[in-house]
């Protein structure tokens, strides 16, 4: 800063360059006093700087002193178990397991658990489809594709295993407990030719083959043996169809842990051939298969087959509902005296006079069959429904309505016991058949064949009219004449000559021909 220098005394210019000195000094001093304020901010600015770093750095070292505080605390729970409340706490799982302080095991085994709950349930989400396994130059046998599938299914806990709509050929052997096969109703079929049966629960190790569930599928077999074989106990079939097997339609085998408990569902067995729709033998040393059920479900066979049942049971089996037909043989034979049929709300019917609806051999008897609630009807068996010790013994009934049947015929007698509140119908008593009708057999019936001694009993007879109607010539339908009913009121004569007492005596022969009771001619 350059100022202005006076002299010895002052003049007016002089004076003025004084003051300007002054203004100059005012105004240098007012920006030193700017700096100052300036430097002041920036040491205080500084200063604020240095306390806050100074705290970062205070609270970054108290951090790294807790972590390394907390990864102690970590490693003396985990190596060495810790008995603080914050480690009793952290070991005790959510389900309530205590693992004794020690953070490890419980994370150990909440792992495990979470691993085994993630494998359960991505098995119950999973199956397989046997197009999966098919080898495009052999779709002509399916055998092999079904073998790697149930492999695969095995060794992966794979439970279910389906089919799409189409005609399968092979031999498709279930060996393993808990299988699920499934199609997509009869579009699905199953078919074999050779001497093993198309489908089979059947382990390779002679263990039992049990809790499966097969359903929606068609199951043929157009060899030697047949549909279905099954070798185990509880397993389930629904909306399964056995049709046109050489061999048999279905058989149960006798296990020594029993081939027992197996439930089927809408089902039927139709047109079977060989030994017939169903098999089940009587139990033996081999084992035994009790207990096994049927619910809906259907049965016939083949009509120009062998002589063979439709159903052939030698164990306890239960039918509820559904229906049975004898055709050209017998509808259910009871076999053996460990047998024992019971029906509930089931039918059974014919197609043939020679047909037997339920036959009763080696040792069964009436005793080993029960009707609740079941129509057994012998209206085209005209030789009989029941046959017992091969001895046709008579129809049994052609409704049981709502009671059991319990032995209604003694063995050599033929008599009818026990009937309880039964409708009697379609009764063969020897040669001849009871039956009912709403009028005159030749009316009624006019294309059926009827033998000398079938007698007729009329629905709702009335005080005067026919009571029933009884064949005296064989034939189709025969020649039928009326039973003993009571003839029109005829008062006494009052006649007073004898063409009166003649027009009376006249009158009384018309009633008694119109009652049956007198020849017309």
């Amino acid at each position: 800063m350059n100022l202005n220098r006076t002299g010895p005394s002052l003049t007016r210019d002089e004076r003025n360059k004084l003051n300007e000195n002054w203004g100059s000094i005012e105004n240098e001093m007012l920006k030193i006093g700017e700096s100052t304020n300036l430097a002041n901010l920036a040491k205080l600015a500084a200063e604020d700087a240095q306390n806050k770093s100074s705290q970062a750095e205070s609270t970054a070292s108290l951090a790294v002193d807790k972590v390394l505080n907390l990864q102690t605390q970590v490693n003396s729970l985990v190596v060495s178990g810790d008995s603080s409340p914050q480690a009793i706490q952290a070991s005790i799982g959510a389900d309530g397991t205590d693992y004794e302080g020690n953070l490890k095991a419980r994370l150990d085994a909440e792992h495990d658990k979470t691993i085994a709950l993630l494998a359960e349930t991505s098995n119950k989400v999973k199956y397989l489809s046997i197009i999966d396994f098919a080898n495009p130059t052999e779709t002509t046998d399916w055998t092999s594709a079904f073998n790697q599938a149930m492999d695969y299914a095995i060794e992966n806990g794979i439970k279910k295993i389906v089919f799409p709509d189409g005609v399968f050929k092979g031999n498709f052997r279930v060996k393993t407990p808990n299988v699920k096969l499934e199609g997509n109703g009869w579009n699905t079929i199953l078919t074999h030719d050779g001497n093993t049966p198309t489908l089979q629960l059947q382990s390779l190790e002679g263990t039992s083959v049990y809790d499966c569930m097969i359903s929606d599928l068609m199951i043929k077999h157009t060899g030697t043996a047949g549909g279905l074989l099954i070798d185990g106990r509880e397993n389930n079939f629904d909306n399964i169809r056995v049709d046109q097997c050489n061999g048999y339609g279905m058989q149960i085998l006798n296990r020594l842990d029993g081939a027992s408990l197996n439930k089927f569902s809408n089902s039927l067995f139709f047109r079977n051939k060989g030994r017939g729709s169903v098999v089940i033998p009587p139990n033996d040393a081999n084992g035994y298969a009790n207990g096994n059920m049927f619910s809906n479900c259907s049965f016939d066979r083949f009509w120009s087959a062998p002589a063979v049942p439709t159903m052939d049971i030698g164990t306890s089996v239960t039918i509820v509902g559904g229906w049975t037909q004898a055709k050209n043989y017998s509808g259910i034979k009871v076999r053996g005296a460990g047998a024992y049929v019971r029906l509930v709300g089931h039918r059974i019917d014919s197609t043939d006079i020679n047909d037997v609806l339920v036959e009763f051999v080696d040792g069964a008897t009436l005793d080993s069959l029960q009707s609740v609630g079941s129509d057994i009807d012998g209206q085209y068996a005209l030789n009989g429904v029941i046959k017992h010790a091969n001895t046709m013994i008579g129809t049994l009934f052609t409704r049981t309505e709502n009671n059991e049947i319990v032995k209604y015929f003694k063995d050599s007698q033929h008599d009818l016991t026990d009937l309880g509140g039964n409708r009697l119908s379609g009764v063969r008593i020897g040669a001849n058949r009871i039956f009912w009708t709403g009028s005159d057999p030749v009316i009624e019936f006019p294309t059926r064949i009827h033998y000398q001694g079938d007698i007729a009993i009329r629905r709702n007879p009335t005080d005067v009219s026919t009571k029933g109607y009884i064949c005296i010539a064989s034939g189709t339908p025969g020649t039928w004449v009326p039973l003993l009913a009571k003839s029109a009121y005829q008062a006494g004569s009052t006649a007073a000559d004898v063409a009166a007492l003649r027009t009376d005596f006249n009158a009384l022969l018309t009633k008694l021909r119109n009652a049956g009771l007198m020849a017309n001619s």
